[in-house]
Order: structure tokens, then sequence, then C-alpha cells
């Protein structure tokens, strides 16, 4: 059972662009890359990703080689992470 929410797969897809984007540093699209297999892990129960991925979105969005843009996007992701914590 991966991620079956349409917010939560919409979050994903946003990430996969974050980490297709060549103007996004090279250590942030790696994050980015934990954040997506982290949330991807079904081993680990749902919460535990969701505080991960969180975790590692804050770290990332304070980096300052990171654009606004991409910034906001990062925000608008963890605000939707937000919803699934129990």
């Amino acid at each position: 059972m991966a991620v079956q929410s349409e917010e939560m797969q919409d979050a994903l897809e946003i990430l996969e662009d974050l980490k297709d984007d060549n103007t996004i540093p090279k250590n942030v699209r790696s994050a980015i890359e934990r954040v997506i297999t982290s949330l991807n892990d079904e081993k680990s129960d749902m919460s535990i990703r969701i505080d991960r991925a969180m975790q590692e979105l804050d770290e990332i969005s304070s980096d300052i080689n990171l654009q606004p843009y991409s910034r906001s996007q990062l925000w608008h992701i963890t605000s939707v992470l937000e919803k699934f914590q129990t």
C-alpha cells in the first residue's frame, strides 16, 4: 500500500519535479530524493515516514541557495504533510 491520498500524490509529484530541476542545488536535490524515498518506504509506519520527511524538508527549506519559488513549494508540501500527522 503506497501513499494513496490524492494530496499526497500531488506532493510527491511536486517533489519529483523539484528533484529533476537543474536550477536547484545538488545537495538540495539529494535531500529531496531522501524525502521521496522516506515517504515511499512501506516498511515504516506512515506517521514515522511523514515525520522524517518533514524534518528533512525543514532543513532543506533553510538553504540560502534555494530560490524563493522552490522554497514556497517545499513549504506547501510541508503543510500537506502536516494534515496527515496523527
